[in-house]
């Protein structure tokens, strides 16, 4: 699947069978690219004690991974405006 709407269907999904653990890995997400280009993907998650985790899986796999934010503050601002 494709973009962001095959993405949200696919984690609803997948959220249904109550995972410990999802990762939403996307490589060409439109700000990731304006901040770090092609060459690298980025790592933005709720659970900061697997940004870790995340770049090494990057490095291992040839993929270069940078930790972006996300703090509370954040909340407000990554809401979605346009309707379900």
């Amino acid at each position: 699947m494709r973009g962001p709407h095959g993405a949200g269907d696919t984690l609803t999904f997948a959220a249904r069978a109550k995972p410990r653990l999802i990762l939403d890995f996307a490589t060409l997400t439109g700000s990731c690219v304006g901040a770090l280009s092609t060459r690298m993907s980025g790592a933005i998650t709720n659970r900061m004690e697997l940004v870790p985790t995340v770049i090494e899986a990057g490095w291992k796999s040839g993929e270069r991974v940078w930790p972006f934010p996300l703090e509370k503050d954040y909340d407000k601002a990554l809401k979605s405006t346009s309707p379900t």
